[in-house]
């Protein structure tokens, strides 16, 4: 037994309103299936297993902890304590088969090493010596015991935890953030006298291997706390992700997408692409994804993320700002050189990198209009450097114009297709998307971007998206058969992500209509998203569900941040309950209204759930001249929307278009 200096004990009894919060049903709810999840996660992850061990449950409270440990592991000694004898007596009338007892976790009545375990559920923070404590827990165990401590953002900054669990004699082997952040749980080994238990020791494994991974873990952990490696990319269809690994920040892996209804759809691998974070991962593909049609070079991409520290948004706008300069200033050299091809083509990338560089602003940020508006800039000059030349358009609609180029086809022209994107997307992006592609093979495409989408909300604040997105498609559709150049009986319709969606209620609605294409097709996309957070969230009243999330977006990682905002502005709300509300318009079950002839796209990696729902959709389709196409692994093209190889969906968009319009 330690002799310390001890704290007035009264300062760690927890408040009349600290007891009630920790003694419901709810908290044993999120202990069981996240608290809990965690750890056994983290401890699954490095092969640690607890079965009849001697375990120990510090700072116990009601004893459910101790119920999920004994249920799990069968301990063959479990040491259950808490200092309030109040938590004690109902530990004890709940859980008779479980020995409890009061103990204080700044002196712990054990025995030096007679523990293999310790479990602390949030206890730590509650203690004004707090070191003293990890000190004492770290007596009590084994060398090589594992410490398993979950804390808030409270009485420390989380870095100083951390020193502190380091200090007292463990090393840390992982650490994972949830409840957004505010909470963060760590799985940490005792050191064997002061030393890192390691099989380097034995000779079991390569020093010099165990020292690079060692220097890499110590990096990783440098750009942890900006990173956390959580939910979501946006881009096109953006999905808030908070599945329950999400929620905990487990990390991510290359075929984790095909076993989640739908969820994660557009998070990338991060295998052998620049980021821990996958998010950032699936962006980067987007926009490097554009090489295919003249709209990156991989070379400069890769330039650029390797001045990007992962997670790090301010440094992701720096630096596809900067190399969006690097090619607009190349481009004005061979201008005033009348080098129109090469200044055309170093347009293309500027205004892509430009459009990257926008991806991660939002409306408060100083940036906004700066890297969007010079993406539209460069992408209309190049415009005039084609042959023919690309159409810059404004649409009327409801007394203002909505944005789009008319791309017109490389030859005889066999038809019109009109294509919009989805959340974030451009009309600009869009011509690497499909507008290069299609225009090849002998198809005008007109690219627009209607209320809601990235430009729009750029120009006009008070066009969010709406559900009945017919009002602005049939605006565009007005527009494009009072053009000679199109062809009214062969008109087609092409939306991508939150876009696929959408032209399915249009077509619905749209008798001019010949073809329709929707990638990937979701009736209830709505309700697809809405699902993707957490269940307490979607059930709290509203004012609960508010608070809870303007405090703890705060402690999200700014990739996530930015991303909601963006959200936000699309749909014009400014509160989680007001999005749920707002996202709940965009259903649709009438799916047999659908006349014309319709292609669904889908990529594998978008989700067993994003499948079946394509497929569902695909059934209901009336006319016989309909097709599904699943991309794989194989394929190359099996990220959402086929962003990692888009020429395979054009592809299959044109030889389907010269089947049914031949």
């Amino acid at each position: 037994m330690a002799t310390t200096q001890q704290s007035d004990p009264s300062q760690m009894r927890l408040s009349t309103r600290e007891f009630k919060g920790v003694n419901n049903s709810f908290r044993r709810f999120y202990q069981k299936n996240v608290e809990f999840h965690i750890f056994k996660a983290m401890l699954g992850k490095h092969y640690v297993d607890l079965e009849g061990k001697r375990i120990m449950d510090a700072g116990c409270g009601s004893g459910y902890s101790s119920r999920l440990i004994m249920r799990r592991y069968h301990p063959s000694k479990l040491t259950a304590f808490d200092l309030m004898q109040e938590q004690i007596d109902l530990a004890r009338s709940r859980y008779p088969d479980i020995t409890f007892r009061t103990g204080n976790l700044l002196d712990i009545s054990e025995a030096n090493g007679s523990h293999d375990a310790a479990f602390v559920f949030a206890v730590i923070h509650h203690i004004p010596d707090w070191p003293t404590a990890l000190r004492e827990l770290a007596r009590c165990l084994v060398d090589g015991g594992y410490l398993l401590i979950e804390e808030p953002h409270y009485r420390f900054d989380f870095p100083e935890l951390e020193a502190g669990i380091e200090q007292a004699g463990f090393e840390i082997l992982e650490r994972r953030a949830f409840a957004f952040g505010y909470f963060h749980a760590y799985l940490a080994r005792k050191r064997h006298d002061g030393k890192i238990v390691s099989l380097v020791n034995d000779g079991i494994i390569d020093e010099t291997i165990y020292r690079s991974n060692q220097q890499d873990a110590a990096r990783r952990r440098r750009v942890w706390h900006d990173e956390q490696q959580t939910p979501l990319q946006l881009s096109g269809n953006p999905r808030v992700c908070f599945t329950r690994r999400q929620m905990m920040n487990e990390p991510a892996t290359t075929n984790e997408t095909k076993i989640s209804g739908g969820r994660d759809m557009q998070a990338a691998p991060s295998r052998s692409l620049p980021f821990k974070n996958s998010q950032m991962n699936f962006f980067f593909v987007f926009v490097a994804g554009a090489d295919i049609y003249g709209g990156a070079s991989l070379g400069e991409c890769y330039y650029a993320a390797d001045r990007i520290h992962s997670g790090d948004i301010n440094s992701w706008i720096a630096a596809f700002g900067q190399i969006g300069a690097q090619a607009e200033a190349q481009a004005r050299e061979q201008l005033a050189k009348e080098h129109r091809i090469s200044a055309r083509e170093s347009l293309l990338r500027a205004a892509n990198y430009y459009f990257g560089a926008d991806h991660y602003t939002d409306n408060t940020h100083p940036d906004y209009q700066t890297y969007w508006s010079r993406s539209v800039a460069c992408f209309k000059q190049a415009c005039a450097l084609f042959d023919p030349p690309i159409e810059v358009l404004a649409i009327p609609y409801e007394g203002k114009t909505l944005p789009g180029y008319f791309v017109p086809a490389l030859g005889p022209a066999k038809g019109t297709l009109l294509a919009m994107s989805g959340f974030d997307g451009t009309a600009e992006s869009l011509y690497f998307t499909i507008g290069c592609g299609l225009s090849h093979r002998y198809y005008n495409v007109l690219m627009f971007e209607g209320p809601g989408q990235r430009g729009v909300c750029h120009v006009y604040s008070d066009l969010p998206f709406r559900a009945d997105y017919e009002a602005p498609i049939k605006a565009v559709v007005d527009y494009a058969l009072a053009r000679p150049d199109v062809d009214p009986a062969r008109l087609g319709l092409t939306g991508y992500s939150f876009g696929g969606h959408l032209v399915l209620r249009a077509a619905a609605h749209e008798p001019r209509l010949t073809a329709l294409i929707a990638d990937s097709p979701v009736a209830d996309f709505g309700q697809t998203i809405i699902s993707d957070f957490p269940t307490f969230l979607r059930t709290w009243p509203p004012r609960f569900a508010d608070a809870f999330m303007k405090f703890g977006i705060r402690w999200q990682p700014q990739t996530l941040q930015a991303s909601l905002k963006r959200l936000y502005e699309s749909m014009d709300v400014n509160s989680i309950s007001n999005f749920f509300a707002r996202m709940a318009e965009f259903k649709f079950s009438e799916i047999e209204r659908i006349t014309c002839p319709t292609l669904c796209l889908v990529s594998a990696s978008e989700g067993a759930g994003t499948v079946e729902k394509a497929r569902q959709v695909h059934a209901a389709l009336p006319n016989p001249q309909k097709s599904l196409v699943m991309f794989n692994a194989q394929s190359g093209a099996d990220i959402h929307c086929q962003c990692n190889n888009v020429m395979q969906a054009n592809h299959a968009i044109a030889d389907w278009l010269d089947e049914i319009w031949s």
